[in-house]
């Protein structure tokens, strides 16, 4: 495996240094040796055994018990066919937002506007707002209410593909 590896990256003109990391779990792993090493980036192959978002939310989950200040990282997982990747920013992120929800954010913001606080109001206004109230419905009894919103945004039928990386 490791001299594939040298011989990908001496075609890319990368250069790469190997190591072996003991442990138990190769995602706990990765992420400890990422972090310890202060990467901003960990890539991997595909998982044989999980889709790409379901492998992403099992580095995320990792990334989540390094301890505080945990660094900023991004995981790239190469697919089967080797040319196409899927990327995920682990912990907060700015999200990547649909046209739609951009359109939406500056309708609200244009109607809001007009109504008294001009041009102080700006979209990142409009979407700490929502965030708050939506936290808020989370925390009371409207909390179904807010998880079935939610349940039916991922399940929509014209749900997305993840945009692409900004």
């Amino acid at each position: 495996m490791f001299s594939g590896v040298v011989t990908l990256a001496e075609k890319a003109g990368k250069h790469v240094e190997l190591m072996v990391v003991p442990g138990s779990d190769p995602y706990q792993a990765v992420v400890q040796t990422a972090a310890r090493l202060q990467s901003s980036r960990i890539v991997m192959g595909l998982s044989p055994k999980l889709t790409p978002s379901e492998q992403g939310a099992q580095v995320g989950r990792y990334w989540e018990q390094l301890p505080e200040p945990r660094p900023s990282l991004s995981l790239e997982i190469i697919l089967e066919n080797q040319k196409d990747t899927v990327f995920f920013n682990l912990g907060p992120h700015p999200p990547r937002l649909w046209p739609e929800d951009l359109d939406l954010v500056h309708r609200l913001w244009l109607e809001l506007s007009a109504k008294g606080p001009g041009s102080k109001l700006h979209h990142r206004d409009i979407i700490g707002v929502a965030l708050r109230r939506m936290n808020a419905e989370l925390h009371s009894n409207l909390s179904g209410e807010v998880v079935d919103d939610v349940l039916h945004e991922v399940s929509d039928g014209n749900h997305h593909e993840p945009p692409p990386p900004e």
